[in-house]
């Protein structure tokens, strides 16, 4: 203020408009704080990766935008085998495994020759191959076992049945392994594999008989699997990597360690992937699986499991 300029004096009308526009005020900066903090939190969120956190390495991994990625127009090209490029084609199945073939020839064929079988440079036949649904590609087997009754004692003695018949029960070995394969490698569940084999088989199977089936498959496998498992501590390379899932609402990690084709003397020099489910992301699972001494190459893409490992085993 200037010299003469006389104090303003505040009514108390004044007074408390200014403390309601101080309070309004307030509020806003508040409101702006929490919005401010929930930004943070979910930038913080995207920001993330498989070394800030205990999310997968494999979610580091982003979908490149469409058209071919920045830089790249819209992709033209239609759809299908390009032009100027080698046309693929599957191989004819073999003869043994056709199971009926049928021949058409002309009834008039005046001016006409047939082409040689052994002609080199054309084909006697044109030959389409067709793969055919029969319906029902599963056999109903009965097997009798002969009743008998001692002239003796008048028991009844039951001829015995083959093993693999007496356990397998309703399902052979080849039907339960299609169970198993249904559950396992194509993740259905007992209601839809029953649907499968009601829909497709024409056979009706109650959800229980498929659960024991795939349990049967679990146990019958449990020994070369074990198998697999004893091998990990011998290979010299060994590629390993995980990624997390939930079961049952409770976080899990499946493990997938690879060894390379020629590790294994008894795969045939084709390699080998072991799969294994644990609670943990640890490296104690790594060195449960390898052993404290393993001596052997780890292709891994470096978390921080795989570097607990190493400083481990360096001091054994």
């Amino acid at each position: 203020m200037g010299k003469d300029a006389e104090p303003k004096l505040y009514t108390e009308s004044d007074m408390r408009f200014l403390k309601e526009h101080v309070a309004r005020l307030l509020s806003v900066v508040e409101e702006q704080a929490q919005r401010i903090e929930e930004l943070e939190l979910q930038v913080a969120r995207m920001q993330r990766t498989s070394a800030t956190s205990s999310k997968p390495p494999s979610s580091d991994i982003t979908k490149p935008p469409k058209g071919g990625g920045p830089g790249r127009g819209k992709n033209k090209r239609k759809p299908g085998g390009q032009k100027g490029h080698k046309k693929h084609q599957r191989e004819l199945f073999k003869p043994d495994e056709v199971d009926d073939h049928w021949q058409y020839t002309l009834d008039e064929a005046d001016g006409l020759e047939l082409i040689a079988e052994d002609d080199p440079d054309e084909d006697a036949w044109r030959v389409v191959q067709q793969i055919e649904w029969t319906g029902r590609a599963l056999r109903i087997v009965e097997h009798r076992a002969r009743r008998y009754r001692c002239v003796y004692t008048n028991r009844i003695v039951v001829a015995p049945l083959p093993e693999g018949v007496r356990r397998g029960e309703l399902l052979s070995p080849g039907a339960i392994g299609l169970a198993a394969y249904l559950k396992g490698a194509c993740h259905l569940s007992y209601g839809n594999i029953r649907h499968f084999f009601r829909e497709v088989m024409g056979i009706e199977l109650c959800v229980g008989l498929l659960a024991k089936a795939v349990a049967k498959a679990a146990e019958a496998l449990a020994q070369p699997y074990q198998e697999v498992l004893d091998a990990l501590p011998t290979e010299p390379v060994l590629g390993i990597d995980e990624t997390g899932h939930r079961h049952m609402g409770q976080r899990c990690w499946t493990w997938c360690l690879q060894a390379p084709p020629g590790s294994l003397a008894t795969n045939e020099g084709l390699g080998f992937s072991c799969f294994v489910i644990d609670a943990s992301r640890g490296s104690g699972v790594v060195k449960e699986l390898l052993g404290e001494d393993y001596a052997g190459v780890i292709v891994c893409d470096f978390f921080s499991a795989y570097r607990k490992c190493l400083e481990d085993m360096e001091h054994v």
